[in-house]
């Protein structure tokens, strides 16, 4: 199938606050998400939806139009590799990340999915059919009080997997809320960390001391993630393992790089996560 053209039908929607941060209003107002379509010679249609429920994708309209559309016109759909091998080139020269083209391999694969008319997760290869889920909300708490209601809350309504977003609580009051938040759950709740690599080393160690304490299941982007030396420290001496990071712009170069450098541990969460499905 030869892609013919590439479409966006861009949808704008009012984003209300639902509490998850009323002291702030920070979610709230007019966001423009988009509908990706890639239409084909065979009449065939593959499709991705462009943007954060929060922030929208205006940002990624023009580069998938502008630069991504022209490289894809004439190319079979099957030709995602030959893109990915691009994207360093389109990444130097033209400004494309990992974020503009996401949805294009998305779209490529839904393409690849309807042809053979079998689901993804088929083609990509799998051995289960069910995996573990777990709740989380942006950070709205500035106190341990405040988490441990909210876990009690999830935990209440059938998780068995809460993740915790710090924000910008101080070092006292992160470990504070580790430990009041095992306390409320008890030891057969998994629960993660998630500063959105807001935390300094020497925060970050100190906190991570706190997650082996209490048996947390990960450690999410304590550090920025192109701190690859402090990554690779603090899996040297924590147990828990580091999940990084969805921040990266480049992330399949870099994650290849941090494998490379033997950086994080990540593997080990993912291994064990994948077992509990």
């Amino acid at each position: 199938m030869k892609i013919i053209d590439i479409t966006i039908d861009v949808i704008k929607r009012e984003v209300t606050d639902t509490g998850l941060d009323s002291d702030l209003g920070r979610f709230s107002g007019t966001t423009e998400q988009g509908l990706l379509r890639i239409y084909t010679d065979s009449g065939l249609e593959g499709h991705c939806f462009i943007g954060e429920f929060r922030r929208g994708g205006r940002a990624l309209f023009n580069p998938i139009l502008s630069v991504l559309k022209p490289e894809l016109i004439g190319k079979d759909h099957a030709d995602r590799e030959w893109l990915w091998n691009r994207l360093r080139v389109l990444s130097s020269r033209r400004g494309i990340t990992n974020n503009m083209w996401a949805p294009v391999d998305v779209a490529l694969w839904d393409l690849a999915g309807k042809e053979a008319n079998a689901p993804i997760y088929k083609l990509l290869g799998t051995h289960k059919y069910a995996t573990e889920v777990y709740a989380t909300y942006p950070p709205r708490h500035e106190s341990a009080e405040g988490f441990a209601k909210e876990a009690q809350e999830l935990i209440n309504s059938g998780f068995r997997s809460y993740k915790i977003h710090p924000g910008v609580m101080s070092t006292e009051n992160v470990i504070e809320t580790v430990r009041e938040v095992r306390k409320i759950v008890g030891p057969s709740v998994n629960l993660m960390l998630d500063p959105n690599c807001g935390f300094k080393f020497r925060k970050a160690l100190q906190v991570g001391r706190a997650l082996d304490e209490n048996g947390f299941y990960w450690y999410e982007d304590p550090v920025p993630h192109y701190d690859l030396d402090a990554i690779k420290e603090l899996s040297k001496r924590l147990d828990v393992p580091l999940s990084m990071s969805d921040q990266n712009p480049l992330q399949f170069f870099n994650s290849a790089n941090m494998i490379r450098n033997q950086s994080t541990r990540q593997e080990v969460q993912l291994r064990n996560w994948g077992s509990q499905g």
